[in-house]
């Protein structure tokens, strides 16, 4: 176990260290053979007057095609999944492209299937169908600028490129042939395959001429650059040149291609300009490129990039941890404050019928699944990952932060926020927020705990709520406010006031409230673990009651 756990750890270092490493020791040879300062001489005021708007022009056009791309593909209502969405998705995951190629992939996957609600492999279709166009277009891009240029392309690029091509055409026909194959039959019908084996003819052609646009994009800016250095060459062996070093500067063995992206570029335009002069286009290139990408990435898209992090780390779990304050369906312990959960589900069911619903704060999401048998149109929006059982219904699921909801002003006409405002301590953006997104007309159900009758241990609830105190706070951001409760039988009754007996004998071993200031996670740890304890002692002595919601 300790050798499996030593070995994990390894490839994590060499994951992030090893692109470095190579980046370090391309650089360092290529300075090695080239006078430094020479290189630096030449990036003068007048070469970034040519760069900074060239940079700033493929920046705004890359990222648009981008987004287009990725809503025509990604199977999300607009409202949950928009060009504004999209555009902070792909810019969070700059970030780790810069690391490498494979790590910004593994981010831009991640990033959808929590934005946008997608299964891990519907995500990763996606992403893989969009690199193999830009894979499939550079190598066009370098045949036909072969062919137009009349360059003397070396027979072996030329078997790679047409080896590869028809590689890349023949999958594709074979992945949407309605012909059975055999033992590969498996392989295609994966569901890393869907988005190339499904997507429409049409789709296709408009997302292939899209990123054809987005390699000319590239290729130009690699034109406007040497230009900028005064490099004249022909625009065909531009496209031809900068066409395989764009191929290696995307292999994941260096940061953002440095070192391997410069020599190659020295390399290819080796006949047109000295080595310095080219060094110091391809050091300008690739850091003007850094920088913005960085710059999206921290200034557009901050809490994007801490998910996609989060994710590169491992720490995505798909299961949702035992917490002992949010509810599981089945959970038979818990079944009194499921059920008194359920009552709030069942009430918002018959205001649900057409109406476009959110469920902000959707927890495990056994809710809002049984709101999505109700209307044709149900978005659950949480931190975290709703239970399997709750995934297979027809709702749609997005990982976000309730403070930075990625969603269309007025798009929906019934929101449900239950459980959520007792652990805000500042509820007015979370308010706000619900406000914006409700269409006019539109009814938002919002439940809280009630003080009076709060047992007041949970560690999870920031602020608890008197009845008046919330309806004031309510009346600040909604035009009609209405105060409606959930009553409990006498059985239910009776199982309350003993559990609340039961907390306060544990409490009392506490006079001095010690619980209240030890860390966070340890307050969290042992409520979980007294919450069980506690409802078992009531299990074995007075016994659980039966409840149900009428």
């Amino acid at each position: 176990m300790e050798a499996v756990g030593l070995m994990s750890g390894i490839r994590q270092v060499l994951k992030w260290v090893l692109p470095f490493a190579v980046s370090a020791a391309f650089l360092t040879f290529l300075l090695s053979r080239i006078d430094a300062g020479e290189v630096l001489d030449l990036v003068t005021p007048q070469v970034l007057s040519i760069l900074v708007p060239a940079m700033l022009a493929f920046a705004v056009i890359s990222l648009l095609i981008e987004a287009i791309c990725l809503v025509r593909l990604v199977p999300a209502p607009r409202e949950v999944f928009g060009l504004v969405t999209a555009a902070r998705v792909k810019s969070a995951s700059y970030l780790l492209y810069i690391v490498n190629y494979a790590l910004g992939a593994g981010a831009l996957t991640l990033l959808l299937r929590r934005r946008a609600g997608m299964r891990l492999s519907d995500a990763g279709g996606i992403v893989l169908l969009l690199a193999a166009f830009d894979l499939g277009l550079l190598l066009l891009v370098t045949a036909v600028g072969a062919a137009w240029s009349e360059a003397e392309t070396p027979r072996v690029l030329v078997g790679v490129i047409v080896t590869a091509g028809v590689g890349m055409v023949g999958g594709l026909a074979l992945l949407r042939s309605s012909r059975p194959l055999g033992p590969l039959e498996r392989i295609r019908s994966m569901t890393l395959f869907r988005a190339a084996r499904t997507s429409a003819p049409s789709l296709l052609l408009e997302i292939g001429l899209l990123r054809l646009v987005f390699v000319f994009n590239f290729i130009g800016l690699a034109w406007i650059s040497l230009v900028a250095f005064d490099v004249s060459i022909p625009l065909g062996d531009v496209a031809v040149n900068f066409a395989i070093v764009a191929l290696i500067s995307t292999l994941p063995i260096a940061v953002a291609g440095l070192g391997t992206g410069q020599a190659a570029f020295v390399y290819m335009f080796r006949d047109w300009a000295t080595e310095e002069t080219l060094l110091a286009c391809s050091l300008a290139f690739s850091a003007g490129l850094i920088l913005l990408r960085a710059g999206l990435g921290f200034f557009f898209s901050q809490e994007f990039v801490r998910e996609a992090l989060k994710g590169e780390r491992g720490t995505d779990a798909d299961q949702t941890s035992f917490t002992g304050e949010r509810l599981h369906e089945g959970s038979e312990l818990f079944q009194v404050d499921l059920t008194r959960h359920r009552a709030a589900y069942r009430f918002a069911k018959g205001k649900a019928a057409g109406a476009r619903v959110l469920d902000l704060g959707s927890g495990s999401g056994y809710g809002t699944a049984e709101l999505a048998n109700g209307t044709s149109s149900i978005v659950g929006v949480d931190r975290i990952v709703p239970d399997p059982s709750a995934r297979q219904s027809s709702a749609r699921w997005v990982r976000a932060d309730l403070n930075g909801l990625p969603m269309a002003s007025s798009c929906f006409d019934l929101i449900v926020s239950f459980q959520v405002i007792e652990h805000l301590r500042d509820p007015t953006e979370y308010l706000k927020g619900i406000g914006r997104l409700l269409a006019a007309g539109g009814t938002a159900l919002i439940t809280t705990p009630n003080r009076l009758t709060s047992d007041g241990e949970n560690p999870y609830h920031v602020h608890e709520y008197l009845a008046d105190e919330l309806a004031e706070c309510l009346s600040g951001h909604f035009h009609k406010v209405e105060m409606r409760g959930v009553g409990a039988s006498p059985p239910v009754a009776r199982y309350l006031d003993a559990r609340l007996r039961h907390i306060r004998r544990i409490t009392r071993l506490d006079p001095l409230r010690l619980r209240r200031r030890i860390p966070r996670g340890l307050a969290e740890w042992l409520f979980a673990r007294f919450a069980v304890l506690v409802r078992r002692g009531i299990q074995a002595g007075e016994g659980l009651p039966e409840v149900s919601w009428r």
